[in-house]
């Protein structure tokens, strides 16, 4: 019988599924016609773009009332180009939309996106009617996005408003569970409007997000925040995961302040720095730091120890930290700690945290940046899950947290996109090493670092050593929150 059961159920969502794709083509009564993406449309019928055609558009397409546009192929509206919805459009999972110039969604309009649409820097999106992107489609923006009073838009897969986007919104828009928003750009929610997340939504380091309306984080949603939200004097922001702080700005505004001062919370309102440092080890032998700290180095981070690589290299302190914390001290060099990892399980991973704690409470230095994770070998040669690997950081860093210490984590861009869930662990603080002129990363960073070949006074040449700059005052911050067991 419960065989038979699930039978029935698998054979009911088929259907369904097949009726829903039934549904995207053919209105009950309607004429079916392949678009070429010049004909006019008529009302009542459906037109088609098939999965093996593109068709650009230079001018002017309106769907009318009770006409359908179905995107299973390519269809690329070019600049200068506008887009007139006043019936429906709906892109299936085969499908791209992209639109370089104006999409109206007139209101009754309906837009529904099951694969990809695009909407590039120089597009306008009028939005008065319904759009939905579904769980398994992707709605992308460069551009300008109006959603006006009683339209919504509604989020159930991917959706992300890039760094050159604008948007401003008097009606509703909802992530729901599953879902997720990516806020890169600038988002002004008006007083009509609403967001509402159930689902993950970030808000990116370069981020502009004032609201004026309901902005609402439901109990079980995921969120995480670089850039600056404002919530003005008529906004109300709601976290129902844990009770948020609101403290005015300058503007009259509140803005929203995690409790949490071991996360990303206490950075990012903080002033912006550049402060330019050094990290080091047991390579770089001795030392002279009266000239690092004379040639402008205004932090260093050390290498405090590492993990049991075998039997005959175990778990201990960097043969050079005790002469490194006390030389960068003395000479006034604010310093940071980080510890080289090569634990493959969780277990591994808690012996090796509490080893570096202790070793941090044990020299007797204080240490005013933060401690640091450094994670990457032995996960790419023992070819460890995304899961695993995120449990053990996890780990660690709660472990540094608990012990009244700020913690961080350290790695490359390829590293953290291919071996950390970062849905899980953006709440961290990011040491981001990627050798380059500017930063590609699309995740949040306070600590870049940019080189691994620069020479420093005090430094024997023969001696490369990675360059760094830190975006935030840690020292002042950390000893203003009451971390890292300052007095």
């Amino acid at each position: 019988m419960a065989r038979f059961l699930k039978i029935l159920k698998i054979t009911v969502v088929l259907i369904s599924a097949l009726a829903a794709a039934l549904a995207l083509t053919v209105a009950a009564g309607a004429k079916t016609y392949e678009w070429d993406g010049k004909s006019e449309m008529t009302a009542g019928n459906t037109y088609v773009v098939s999965e093996d055609k593109t068709v650009k558009i230079n001018g002017v397409t309106i769907i009318p009332a009770d006409a359908t546009l179905v995107v299973r192929g390519t269809a690329q509206f070019v600049k200068g180009s506008s887009l007139n919805i006043k019936g429906r459009v709906a892109v299936p999972q085969s499908g791209t939309l992209s639109s370089s110039g104006t999409v109206f969604a007139a209101d009754g309009a309906v837009f529904d996106v099951y694969g990809t649409a695009l909407l590039t820097l120089s597009s306008t999106f009028n939005l008065k009617g319904e759009m939905t992107v579904y769980r398994q489609g992707t709605f992308k923006s460069s551009g300008i996005i109006n959603i006006y009073t009683q339209s919504y838009l509604h989020v159930r897969g991917y959706a992300i408003f890039l760094s050159s986007s604008n948007v401003k919104s008097s009606a509703l828009i909802e992530v729901i569970k599953g879902a997720q928003l990516h806020i890169q750009g600038n988002l002004a929610v008006t007083v009509s409007g609403a967001l509402d997340n159930a689902g993950y939504l970030t808000i990116g380091r370069n981020a502009v997000v004032i609201s004026s309306g309901v902005f609402t984080i439901r109990e079980d949603a995921d969120y995480t925040r670089f850039g600056k939200l404002t919530i003005t004097v008529s906004g109300v922001f709601t976290d129902q995961r844990n009770e948020v702080e609101l403290v005015a700005d300058d503007e009259g505004g509140f803005t929203p302040v995690d409790d949490n001062k071991y996360t990303v919370s206490i950075l990012i309102d903080e002033p912006a720095v550049k402060l330019y440092g050094i990290d080091v080890s047991f390579a770089q032998e001795n030392i002279n730091w009266k000239k690092v700290a004379g040639s402008g180095v205004e932090f260093a981070i050390l290498r405090a120890g590492s993990g049991k690589y075998d039997k005959y290299h175990p778990i201990k302190v960097d043969d050079y930290f005790m002469k490194n914390i006390k030389g960068a001290t003395e000479n006034g060099i604010d310093v940071g700690v980080y510890f080289y990892s090569y634990a493959t399980t969780v277990a591994q991973v808690k012996k090796e945290a509490e080893f570096f704690v202790k070793s941090i409470q044990d020299c007797g230095y204080p240490v005013t940046y933060p401690l640091i994770l450094d994670m990457e070998e032995e996960v790419e040669k023992y070819g460890l899950d995304r899961n695993t690997v995120t449990s053990m950081v996890e780990a660690f860093l709660g472990i540094v947290e608990e012990a009244g210490y700020y913690p961080m984590l350290y790695s490359s861009k390829n590293w953290f996109e291919k071996n950390l869930d970062m849905r899980v662990l953006d709440k961290y603080a990011i040491w981001l090493a990627q050798y380059n002129d500017s930063v590609t990363y699309q995740g949040g960073y306070y600590i870049w670092q940019y080189s691994s070949k620069g020479t420093v006074s005090g430094i024997d040449e023969k001696y490369t050593v990675d360059l760094n700059i830190s975006y935030r005052d840690f020292a002042d911050i950390i000893r203003k929150n009451g971390l890292n067991n300052l007095e």
